[in-house]
């Protein structure tokens, strides 16, 4: 019989390596180095360490990157990850070919993209305290830190923040009045539990105005009857704007306003039907409002007399037949309160209604001398005519 060569030393390892993992952490971002240990005790040796990951509770495990010598450790860009949990483990294969795998350490979060962020509109005008919204989501990532709010001069990009708010709703309480009167722009700055930020597209232009507009009520004189135009003016030097002005009357020295009429256009101006008041003194002002909210009262034009009564008027007889000059008497009376302002003699041939002035007297006691040698000698009718403050005639 015949005795092969021998094949020295091979090695039997039916033992499997041990591995462990270093626990990567969370959240996790960019390029991330992982290490971990292992060992053969089967002799063979160790011949790589490799390290997994799955998304959590999967249980389908991609490589990420190994290592065939001690101290294992590699990197990976976890960026090729898409956002969310993942978890973790290391494998370690002997040169015998058995494998070995470590404690999972499972949950830890890959973000590698910002969150968004919208900032609401907070409306073209400001005043007072206002609230800014804005909305932002991180997906599968991290989760949101903060929101910030910020404002800026328009068009200067000098951020300075308003708020920062750590849960949803992301708002804040902005007080206009803690800037000056203008223009500025708005926006939102999401960041989060790894510093990723975005920033929201721009609110820009919307105007801060916290100054009272101005008004004034023009006099629409001491007497008024029937239809009548009243008139305003108003200006707002905060910018917002005069959205509107409204006329106000009110028994004289009450203070118990009643609005005649609202006008968003100048000349603010708007016609007032006295008939529907009961005659008397009133008192009329102007009120104006901004765009922005801020309102503005004028001084009050005070006692004006509402009068929409005839006065009463009397002819006394002078008497029949009448020669040279005779004097002609009235009695004249306004109970409407505007005042009898003149009273008119008049004369017309008998039954014919064509009336001639004959004189017109604007103070009590109301009389007129009618020289009758004016007029041919015949048969007159006689009449007086009275006219108040308020044009009423009678």
């Amino acid at each position: 019989g015949g005795t092969s060569t021998a094949v020295s030393n091979r090695r039997i390892d039916n033992t499997a390596p041990s591995a462990t993992m270093t626990n990567p952490g969370s959240p996790i971002t960019g390029t991330k180095s992982f290490d971990g240990t292992a060992s053969d005790a089967g002799g063979s040796g160790v011949a790589s360490l490799t390290f997994q990951s799955s998304p959590t509770g999967a249980g389908t495990w991609s490589d990420l990157c190994s290592d065939t010598t001690s101290p294992y450790a590699c990197s990976y860009d976890t960026s090729g990850l898409a956002d969310g949990q993942y978890d973790f483990r290391s494998r370690a294969l002997d040169n015998a070919g058995n494998a070995a795998i470590s404690t999972v350490y499972s949950g830890a979060i890959v973000d590698n993209n910002a969150p968004s962020a919208s900032l609401t509109d907070p409306g073209a005008y400001l005043r007072g305290t206002v609230t800014l919204d804005a909305t932002a989501d991180d997906g599968a990532g991290s989760g949101l830190a903060n929101v910030k709010i910020q404002r800026s001069p328009a068009g200067a990009g000098t951020w300075t923040d308003v708020c920062s708010d750590t849960s949803s709703p992301y708002s804040c309480s902005f007080d206009t009045t803690s800037v000056s009167d203008g223009l500025y722009d708005f926006r939102a700055v999401a960041t989060d539990n790894i510093t990723l930020s975005t920033t929201s597209t721009i609110v820009a232009n919307r105007r801060v105005d916290n100054t009272v507009p101005t008004a004034t009520m023009n006099d629409p004189g001491q007497y008024m009857g029937n239809t009548v135009t009243l008139t305003a003016t108003a200006a707002d030097t905060g910018g917002s704007g005069v959205a509107s002005v409204t006329i106000q009357r009110s028994p004289a020295g009450l203070g118990s306003w009643t609005d005649v009429c609202t006008d968003t256009s100048s000349p603010y101006s708007c016609g007032f039907d006295t008939t529907t008041v009961p005659d008397g003194l009133y008192d009329f002002r102007a009120t104006t409002l901004d765009n922005a909210g801020n309102g503005g009262t004028s001084g009050t034009v005070a006692n004006r007399q509402v009068d929409n009564t005839v006065p009463t008027v009397s002819l006394t007889d002078p008497g029949s037949p009448l020669r040279a000059t005779v004097t002609l008497n009235v009695t004249a009376t306004d109970v409407g309160g505007s005042g009898v302002a003149s009273v008119a003699f008049e004369r017309s041939p008998a039954g014919l209604n064509t009336w001639t002035n004959i004189c017109t007297d604007p103070s009590f006691p109301y009389s007129c001398s009618f020289d009758t040698t004016g007029v041919t000698d015949g048969v007159y009718d006689l009449r007086a005519v009275a006219t108040d403050n308020s044009g009423k005639t009678n």
